[in-house]
């Protein structure tokens, strides 16, 4: 009977194992998602709180200190985000065109993925801003890549404006 329970728990483990894996093999290393929505703030707020990235672990219970690091060679803004499940995640602007443009590069991080998110902003009326972000990520690991398919791989981006809508309230 245990060798009996043994077997179906260890057959059930692998076969979830292969499930992810295969998945992850199937689907795209290369994702890319447009999300855009409008919120009841002006576009110079609006841009200060995607920028001062200092103040992160103010704002997201997920990220529990942010370490500012040198500039690049290029002179551009670096920092290293260190989150509740102790990894750390490694970003930098690539570009900037203030407040109507932002891009940040996802550098390196512990898990195998990288990825820039595209911010463009855009003022609708007067206290209304139009976010729009563009997320071109990808993830090498197949096992990785499955477990972000599963657990739904925009879930960052609607992370993002979420914290927008937080702070700012959606304008409908």
């Amino acid at each position: 009977m245990i060798k009996r329970i043994f077997f179906v728990i260890t057959a059930t483990i692998a076969i979830a194992a292969y499930a992810i894996w295969f998945i992850g093999w199937s689907s795209s290393e290369t994702y890319i998602q447009t999300r855009t929505e409008t919120y009841a703030a002006g576009q110079s707020q609006v841009w200060t709180f995607l920028t001062e990235v200092e103040k992160l672990p103010e704002k997201r219970n997920k990220i529990k200190k942010v370490e500012l690091l040198e500039v690049d060679a290029d002179g551009k803004k670096r920092w290293r985000e260190y989150t509740s499940t102790g990894a750390h995640i490694d970003y930098r602007i690539a570009s900037e065109n203030a407040p109507q443009f932002l891009s940040v590069n996802m550098v390196s991080e512990s898990f195998g993925m990288t990825a820039t998110w595209n911010y463009s902003l855009s003022t609708t009326s007067p206290n209304v801003t139009q976010v729009k972000i563009v997320e071109i990520s990808s993830v090498v690991n197949p096992w990785v890549r499955g477990l972000m398919v599963l657990s739904g791989r925009g879930t960052g981006l609607k992370q993002e404006h979420r914290h927008l809508a937080d702070e700012f309230g959606f304008s409908r």
